[in-house]
């Protein structure tokens, strides 16, 4: 192995144990955030009986959006912080093109056999025009999406702090304080927000005891309110 790619390595644990320990209660709830989003599937899959028409797309976009959401912790908890925002970005998106996906079941499948979805504009632009979530919403993933695209789009973070170099040069991320805290500051905003585009596509989990261990009550009954006036 070369030094170049020892040192990688290296820095990229020192990271971690940094984060542990500098962040222990954030470190610990990112990962139920994680466990969370995926116990969804055995309500939404496993414990009520939807036909599979109604939600082909979403359950589609629902095991992508998994993978997408287990990334951005890995590389947040590495020191990757712009990166791992840009991921969270990728999780409201596949959520949101499930729900689409499967009302306009032609571009779903044109969607499945490309690999390559709309634009996020278009699918704001449709899912208006189509009714397709409540006002409340529609509003709340059009604010987050422009808010995680500026920092997406912005020039990435120069970290302070000592910084291990390569023989090549190269610079690797350190602990980052601020940094770390504005991911997972998304990171439960987007949570949040990809729960409510769920439950809004498939009211029926609303039903499920087994909600009650996913999102606060107070919150579960303004989702409910909001569903029920859409």
């Amino acid at each position: 192995m070369s030094a170049g790619k020892k040192h990688l390595i290296v820095d990229a644990e020192n990271v971690l144990r940094k984060t542990r320990e500098s962040r222990s209660r954030e470190f610990e709830l990112s990962n139920s955030i994680f466990d969370q989003w995926l116990y969804w599937s055995a309500i939404f899959l496993g414990e009520l009986d939807i036909p599979d028409d109604r939600i082909h797309y979403f359950q589609i976009a629902y095991m992508e959006s998994c993978r997408e959401v287990q990334s951005s912790i890995v590389l947040a908890f590495h020191g990757s912080y712009k990166n791992a925002v840009q991921i969270l970005r990728n999780w409201l998106e596949l959520t949101v093109a499930g729900i689409y996906y499967d009302h306009d079941q032609t571009e779903g499948q044109n969607w499945q056999r490309k690999g390559h979805h709309l634009k996020f504009k278009t699918f704001k632009r449709r899912l208006e025009r189509d009714r397709l979530l409540s006002a409340e919403t529609f509003q709340e993933i059009s604010e987050a999406w422009e808010k995680l695209s500026a920092y997406v789009h912005s020039l990435g973070p120069i970290l302070e702090g000592t910084r291990a170099e390569t023989g090549y040069g190269a610079v690797f991320a350190e602990y980052n304080q601020k940094y770390f805290d504005e991911w997972f500051g998304f990171l439960t905003e987007i949570y949040s927000l990809c729960c409510i585009l769920l439950i809004e596509h498939i009211p029926e989990v609303l039903g499920s005891k087994e909600i009650n261990y996913l999102l606060p009550k107070d919150k579960l009954e303004s989702l409910k309110d909001r569903v029920t006036n859409r």
